[in-house]
């Protein structure tokens, strides 16, 4: 019986890692539509139990949203909208990756475990197996080409610009983006598990993780860095709070142990160029109220369209490539795209369909948790992380759909809380 859960446990690392990771696309054409082919036909064998969670309300009126969007898209792309099209694409992947993610969702409360807390772990395992690629991938410049050879051209040239540093190490898609954003939510399980668990063996494993994904985030991309960071700046406030000042030293620890660990890194700008940039474009706009640099860019990317029914309703227009209109901000593209109204429709079937897991991360993890995990999230969008099948919300889509399988205490006890 063990044997059999370890091999159905390996059987999902690795189809798990090549749903949430696509990491190899040929021609435009990643990996993961294989995922998406098994999906459709495990979707077929299994349809009631796919069923019983697509017919729950939240999940039904999720599919709805992403439908009217996609019909709408469309009709923008025949008035002349030229970005459009490709829109409606991405919501279609969006809608394959929601099945997907069922189908691995099932398995895994089927053959694996049925409780969050496990799943949270088998992130954090996923995880471990991406910061392997990490370090060869430094260690075997021959490796890191090859995997970046399945990029785009233009993302490949991105990431060896040797002004700004080297950066996209691993084996994933989306190198300076989506990819680093998900490994920081990560670390931010592994530092709020490394306060909760009672084990000192776990606890310095979840530090350890800690450490080795902030320096695998620092060196892709810096948004990343939102969740463990605003950790810092919370955790210990709350902690002096409640006098808990063992957690709060393991907290100093660990900051020190990062300190130690990077310290060389720092001093080699191969690795870690764009990392010091943004810690002097923090410096000057906090101390001398000078945007530079990313927050420079930011700043004259805050575009709107200039009628109110563009406003309202989008022109179906990107504002990414070589538009006429320059932006990565998210909120700027969702408008740009489809307009006021239907971003509203979208963020509040969202909302609608993340409320479970909401529930249960306010309820484990405690309410400092819940809104460095809201926040994180606001900051990736306003970045240009926006709503489409990438490893951000692919392994959000497992954990929301998992929260409809789960039955949980309604009232945990203070002490099941961290903070």
């Amino acid at each position: 019986m063990i044997k059999k859960k370890v091999f159905f446990l390996f059987l999902l690392y690795i189809y798990s890692f090549i749903y949430i990771y696509n990491p190899i696309s040929i021609y435009g054409v990643g990996l993961i539509y294989v995922i998406y082919c098994i999906s459709i036909v495990s979707y077929f064998i299994s349809y009631k139990d796919f069923n019983k969670l697509f017919l729950n309300k939240n999940i039904f009126l999720f599919f709805c949203a992403i439908i009217i969007i996609i019909l709408y898209l469309l009709i923008l792309y025949l008035l002349g909208g030229d970005g459009a099209l490709t829109r409606a694409y991405s919501f279609i992947l969006v809608i394959l990756s929601f099945i997907s993610a069922t189908g691995i969702t099932l398995f895994f409360k089927k053959h694996i475990s049925n409780k969050m807390e496990d799943l949270i772990k088998f992130f954090i395992g996923l995880s471990l197996f991406q910061l392997f690629f990490v370090f060869l991938s430094i260690t075997v410049p021959e490796f890191r080409y090859w995997a970046l050879s399945f990029t785009p051209e233009d993302n490949f040239i991105l990431s060896n610009d040797l002004g700004s540093g080297l950066r996209s190490y691993g084996f994933a898609s989306g190198y300076t983006s989506s990819f680093p954003v998900m490994m920081g939510l990560v670390s931010l399980f592994c530092i709020f598990l490394s306060l909760k668990t009672k084990k000192m063996l776990n606890r310095v494993f979840y530090i350890l993780m800690f450490i080795f994904l902030i320096f695998s985030i620092s060196i892709n991309a810096r948004i990343g860095l939102i969740p463990p960071l605003l950790s810092f700046l919370c955790l210990p406030l709350v902690l002096i709070r409640k006098l808990d000042i063992k957690i709060l030293v393991v907290l100093m620890l660990v900051v020190y142990l990062i300190y130690l660990f990077l310290l060389d890194s720092i001093l080699n700008l191969t690795y870690m160029g764009r990392l010091i940039q943004g810690f002097n474009e923090i410096e000057q706009l906090l101390i001398n109220r000078e945007s530079i640099g990313t927050f420079l860019v930011l700043q004259d990317m805050w575009i709107l369209p200039q009628d109110r029914i563009g406003l309202y309703f989008g022109e179906g227009e990107s504002t990414l490539g070589g538009s006429q209109y320059q932006s990565d901000i998210g909120l700027v593209q969702d408008i740009f795209m489809y307009g006021i109204v239907f971003t509203i429709l979208l963020f509040s079937s969202l909302l609608m369909l993340s409320t479970p897991l909401l529930l249960f991360f306010k309820r484990y993890f405690g309410l400092v948790f819940l809104l460095i995990f809201l926040f994180s999230i606001f900051c990736f969008y306003i970045k240009g992380i926006v709503f489409a099948s990438n490893e951000l919300f692919r392994m959000l889509f497992i954990l929301v759909i998992f929260s409809y399988t789960i039955k949980y205490k309604k009232n945990y006890s203070s002490r099941d809380e961290v903070l």
